[in-house]
């Protein structure tokens, strides 16, 4: 009898595989190198003025200010933020007063926070405006981000937000019904991908901590790593497509789960098989389940059929004389390397036909809740 393997894994990552340099040393030859000597970053003073940048270099931003702004107006810039404190919050409900403003970056841009920097948007603007391109946030300061009245405090309209966090030490507040970290009112919340760092996004009213502002979708929102805290205000913490491989998730930890399920092809009544696992990796309070979902035969039943004629049979833990396991049930269950073994018992009826009777059983492999 066939046994039909299908595994479908919830909450699978694969495995990140990582190669040791490889330093190759010869007696004699020529080893040539290249130095890249680029220009030293660019500084500005934000109580002077409007930081306007329209290039794909480095700029450092520093100082305070309740007037002035930073305006990324083309290029691929890295800004690096030092004790930045820009506070726009009292200037109405014009959206020209964006703190800092990447949605016309001509292509990629980074974000290096460090030290304590603060950022408040204005009745109408978010507090960092992102767009089509990607923003790569880094760095090991603090950055404390508000968004206005329907705003989000990082993010931007139109499902425009197109954002990855790899490290740093992130507070962003929606305005009311914006999102934390994503779309503003009515607008969905883009692309969120949080590879690093400490994260903690809190929506306005009625909107989500990371994803959709009020009556908006989510977008989609991947966690790689870090430590992400999402908490939404009358609405979904997150909404949208959801991906968590690793990191801690308000407060729990996840680990990319990856598992190794043997399942023989064919098995004969009388005989028995192992189902095998191994190179388990599973994080906290959770385990590989394998259970048996199906069977061939009429209303879901164990039994092998030829031109309609079933002969019933049943499957037994260890031995005939085990535990039945029914369909529907779990035959293992574990957390490390573990296996099992199925027998499948002798029919008790003489088949009325000749013939070869077959079946099939199906599995269903998944990571679960312990």
């Amino acid at each position: 009898m066939k046994i039909a393997k299908k595994a479908a894994a919830v909450l699978c990552a694969g495995l990140m595989l990582i190669s040791p340099g490889v330093v190759s040393h010869q007696a004699f030859g020529e080893f040539p190198a290249t130095l890249t000597v680029k220009a030293a970053a660019t500084e500005h003073d934000i109580s002077k003025g409007n930081v306007t940048i329209n290039d794909s270099e480095e700029h450092i931003i520093t100082g305070s200010t309740t007037e002035y702004k930073v305006i990324i107006s083309g290029g691929s810039p890295t800004i690096r933020i030092r004790n930045l404190t820009i506070d726009l919050s009292d200037h109405g409900y014009s959206q020209s007063w964006r703190p800092i403003d990447f949605s016309s970056a001509g292509g990629e841009c980074k974000l290096i926070i460090e030290g304590d920097n603060i950022i408040k948007g204005n009745g109408d603007c978010p507090g960092i405006m992102t767009g089509s391109k990607k923003l790569t946030i880094d760095g090991t300061g603090t950055l404390k981000v508000y968004g206005g009245r329907s705003w989000p405090g990082i993010g931007a309209q139109g499902g425009r937000c197109n954002l990855v966090i790899d490290g740093g030490t992130i507070e962003a507040y929606g305005g009311y019904r914006g999102a934390g970290i994503g779309g503003s009112w009515s607008n969905p919340g883009g692309t969120v991908v949080v590879n690093g760092g400490k994260v903690t996004a809190v929506g306005g009213e009625e909107a989500s901590g990371i994803g959709g502002g009020y009556g908006s979708s989510g977008g989609t929102f991947t966690i790689n790593g870090g430590e992400v805290t999402a908490k939404g205000n009358g609405a979904d913490d997150v909404t949208g497509e959801k991906k968590i491989n690793s990191g801690i998730f308000n407060g729990e930890d996840f680990t990319p789960a990856s598992f190794t399920v043997t399942i023989p092809s064919t098995v004969k009544l009388g005989e028995s098989v192992d189902i095998k696992l191994g190179d388990v990796v599973v994080g906290k309070d959770r385990a590989i389940d394998v259970k048996l979902i199906k069977a061939s035969g009429k209303n879901n039943t164990l039994a092998l059929s030829v031109n309609g004629e079933e002969i019933p049979y049943a499957i037994k833990k260890n031995n005939e004389n085990g535990d039945e396991v029914k369909v529907g049930e779990t035959v293992l269950l574990a957390t490390e390397n573990s296996n099992v073994k199925l027998y499948f018992t002798e029919p008790t009826t003489v088949p009325k036909y000749t013939g070869n009777y077959t079946g099939t059983v199906t599995f269903m492999v998944k990571v679960d809740a312990l």
